[in-house]
């Protein structure tokens, strides 16, 4: 610590008189000192020892809320923004896959995004991307096609493909690499993810999915760590958050880059989906009893005794 300390002085002193290497240590080293403790997820989770089945499922209109905290320092001055995005999210069944729709901002922010996925989840391509009024997916402008690339990286990297279908507790469940080239930006990221466990969001079945890995520009390192929350039901993202450091070079400036995010996504009620079994009807909990077992959430023998009881109720 104290090495690190001297060093510090000394590249502050260099980097005074102008030393061009000195300030890009100096960048470096403050991004590392940055705080990058990993989110930790709140709710009750338990393992999961019978593998549980995944795959993207059509649902309605859902609400987006998404918050993104951005602290980066240049020539050792430190800014930060903040960057909130509403919206609605919706799957509908298209062909042997699903569309899925996401919509955000208003009047000349207002943004669509419509992609085609199959049920594992494995990008088929977009169907539409209107920024501001503006159709970028059909556009023969560099910038634009430049802006599409970058968003099929984003897309493919935020929707986790379901290769092996079923899960249990300690499975590998991401494995992406997001690749960025953005008008001179270089910048690349890796990571893995691994299943918790089971947990619930909102009364709705999910899966816990911690995660963690490396970005990386120009040679410079960093790091990028979370968790998210999968709906069983739809197989989508419902909650996640994030804390990413990277280091990139702007107009031959080294600039250290912390990014915080958070997103949750409040799906639309499901019926018969109540937790009051005295209420709902039988054939509601018959339904829902072969929705578990479908989703591998129980076994043949446990849904067998259900219904039996469910029946021996009437």
């Amino acid at each position: 610590q104290q090495d690190y300390k001297t060093a510090v002085k000394w590249y502050k002193l260099s980097a005074e008189q102008g030393n061009a290497n000195a300030q890009s240590r100096l960048e470096l080293m403050s991004r590392d000192e940055i705080d990058m403790k990993t989110p930790q997820y709140t709710g009750e989770v338990s393992g999961i020892t019978a593998p549980v089945k995944l795959q993207y499922r059509p649902f309605g209109s859902a609400t987006l809320n998404k918050l993104t905290d951005t602290e980066y320092t240049v020539d050792g001055k430190s800014q930060s923004g903040k960057a909130p995005i509403t919206g609605t999210y919706s799957a509908t069944a298209f062909g042997e896959g699903l569309k899925v729709v996401l919509s955000t901002g208003q009047g000349a922010k207002k943004a669509v995004f419509e992609l085609k996925i199959t049920s594992s989840g494995r990008f088929l391509g977009f169907h539409k991307i209107n920024i501001g009024g503006k159709d970028i997916l059909n556009s023969n402008d560099a910038g634009n096609k430049t802006i599409v690339s970058t968003l099929k990286s984003v897309f493919v990297a935020v929707t986790p493909e379901f290769k092996e279908r079923s899960y249990k507790t300690g499975d590998k469940l991401y494995d992406y690499r997001y690749n960025m080239d953005m008008f001179g930006m270089k910048a690349s990221l890796a990571a893995k993810g691994y299943v918790k466990g089971f947990t619930k969001r909102n009364g709705r079945d999910s899966i816990l999915v911690n995660f963690k890995g490396t970005t990386s520009s120009g040679g410079r390192g960093g790091e990028i760590k979370g968790y998210s929350v999968i709906d069983i039901r739809t197989g989508f993202v419902t909650q996640s958050e994030t804390v990413s450091t990277m280091s990139l070079s702007v107009d031959g400036k080294v600039m250290g880059l912390k990014q915080h995010e958070t997103t949750n996504v409040d799906m639309p009620s499901v019926e018969g989906n109540s937790n009051n079994s005295g209420v709902a009807s039988v054939e509601q909990r018959l339904r829902k009893l072969k929705e578990l077992l479908d989703l591998g959430v129980i076994t043949d023998e446990e849904a067998k005794a259900k219904r039996a009881e469910i029946l021996d109720s009437l």
